[in-house]
């Protein structure tokens, strides 16, 4: 998958454990993908936004923003924590506006988020392009069942 320069991506990482991905929003900035993180910072007293040079395999691009939903018990999201999504399972509605989540791999604790800004539905992205929900019947193709824009950005 070709990229384009200025084009907003996300890039993976994996933890310590190898098991929990991190996604990074960052901005295309040159060839071979160099990228500018939009919340990673260089280690200098200027606190610059991070550049880095990362191969194509952990690259993908922004998931589709879905417009605002409620959330259920056990269900994947992605939870933006230090900088990063991560992510967790929904364990309980904590109050009207926030949610109980336990993230995944080694950061497995419990954590109170807001709907509003800290928790996105999880969307994995097939082979074909297409955004997926995850849901316990198996993936769930978003883009056909709610009217979304396709990955090259047409309307289904």
């Amino acid at each position: 998958m070709a990229f384009r320069l200025g084009e907003a991506i996300e890039v993976v990482k994996k933890e310590d454990d190898g098991v929990s991905p991190m996604y990074y929003e960052a901005v295309i900035t040159g060839r071979r993908y160099l990228v500018c993180y939009e919340t990673r910072h260089a280690d200098n007293p200027q606190r610059d936004l991070l550049q880095e040079w990362v191969d194509e395999a952990d690259i993908r691009p922004t998931p589709t923003n879905l417009p605002f939903c409620e959330h259920y018990k056990d269900e994947a999201v992605d939870v933006f924590l230090g900088g990063a999504w991560r992510l967790g399972n929904i364990v309980g509605k904590h109050d009207d506006f926030n949610y109980n989540v336990r993230l995944v791999g080694s950061l497995n604790r419990e954590i109170v988020l807001s709907h509003v800004s800290g928790i996105r539905t999880h969307l994995d992205r097939l082979s074909t392009g297409a955004w997926v929900i995850r849901s316990d019947a198996g993936h769930v193709d978003y883009a056909q069942s709610s009217g979304a824009n396709q990955p090259d950005g047409s309307q289904p």
